[in-house]
Parts: structure tokens; sequence; C-alpha cells
């Protein structure tokens, strides 16, 4: 087991669950919608069957530090990713984990270069659908960005028991918020 500090020091070097990297919405419970439509989340119903939740990035997200960390909704609560489960296990070290987070941060970075201003990376990924017109060489970057994105998380922050896969959502299949 991990200590707090060492996941502490881990996650706020991250942020991949919350900045649209790995998801692109996340599913509010029933129970907490009321308080989170007073802390401002702009609430919708999203997938079929509608589920009510939040697109990503997360508008509580400054950097890498949630500002309701302390009140934080349900699935942000009971999430740990890939990588801070196997932290939290013993079989990565703080320092490898940290490089994890340094390359997934590294391939958004590079990723979210390429995009227009207003755009998100969840944005992209709901684009992609197979084209029937030859891509630009821009727009060809940005996908194999992105998808190289997504194939890093899918391997290092997705758990496996997660239904979904961000790289495959890059060519059109459908997306998946964390499980509950």
């Amino acid at each position: 087991m991990s200590p707090p500090d060492a996941e502490a020091t881990l996650c706020l070097s991250c942020a991949m669950c919350c900045n649209g990297a790995l998801y692109a919405w996340v599913p509010a419970r029933e129970d907490e919608l009321d308080r989170l439509r007073a802390q401002d989340f702009p609430l919708e119903p999203i997938g079929e069957p509608p589920r009510t939740g939040w697109r990503q990035p997360c508008p509580k997200l400054q950097g890498t530090a949630c500002t309701v960390y302390q009140d934080r909704p349900a699935a942000c609560r009971k999430y740990a990713c890939q990588v801070l489960g196997d932290l939290r296990e013993g079989t990565v070290t703080l320092d490898e984990a940290l490089a994890a987070t340094a390359t997934a941060n590294g391939l958004a970075a590079a990723a979210t270069a390429t995009l227009d201003a207003g755009q998100s990376l969840p944005d992209i990924r709901r684009a992609f659908v197979p084209d029937a017109h030859p891509l630009s060489r821009a727009e060809a970057e940005q996908r194999l960005r992105v998808a190289t994105l997504g194939l890093f998380l899918d391997r290092r922050f997705r758990r496996p028991d997660e239904e979904g896969s961000l790289a495959m959502s890059v060519i059109g299949t459908e997306e998946k918020g964390p499980q509950e």
C-alpha cells in the first residue's frame, strides 16, 4: 500500500481522468444532482439511454487540481486509474508512476497543440468517424497524436475491467465514461 502523499503526488502530476484525455464525460448519481447543480456543474443528459453527467474537461479542474476535491462527485471519489492502482498495490514505484504521467502529459500536450481554439480532446474523438475525403496533413497529424495518446492511456491508465477504448473512440466507436 502506498502512502497517501505518494498518491496525491501522482494524481497532482496527472489529471488525465479530469482533463478530457481519458474520458469524454462523467456520469453523476441521482442522489447528488442537487449538490452538483449547487456547485455549478454543467449537468446534461448524455448517452443512450441518457444519464445525467458532465462533459470533460471538468469545469472544476484548475491546472491539475480539483477545486471541489473535499466535496467531489461520487464517480471522482471512487475512481482510480490503473497507474494509481498499480502504485497502491506496490507493482510500480512512485518514480515509475510519475514517468507514466509525464509521458501521458507529453502526449496530451502534443495532441492538444493541434487543436483549434475552443476544441478539446473529447471534441476531436467525437468527430473521428470514417471520412469520405482524404485527410489534410494537419488532420492526419491531429488524429495520430490523439490516437497515440489514446493507446498509451488505454495501456497504462484504463483499468482492465473498464469498457471501451479511448484509442478505438478515435476511429469512431462509442465513448464510455468512467465506470461506477
